[in-house]
């Protein structure tokens, strides 16, 4: 079904929803791009996907290095 709304909406429609998500442009362009199979970083992943946590705003990601209490532990 996936494969078939990918069909419908069009491969240009779908890459420029790819850049405009921050995922860019996959290496190989093919059908399989309609099912997620795109080859991208963890780090564009992960900003790709803040959107659906910050109310459609696109977050840039961050390392969180370390966590300690008020005593510096």
């Amino acid at each position: 079904m996936t494969v078939r709304v990918g069909n419908y909406a069009g491969m240009e429609n779908v890459l420029a929803l790819l850049r405009d998500s921050g995922l860019g442009e996959p290496q190989v362009i093919t059908p399989q791009i309609y099912i997620g199979n795109m080859g991208t970083s963890l780090k564009s992943l992960t900003s790709a996907m803040s959107v659906f946590a910050n109310q459609g705003v696109r977050r840039r990601p961050f390392l969180i290095e370390r966590i300690s209490d008020s005593e510096g532990r």
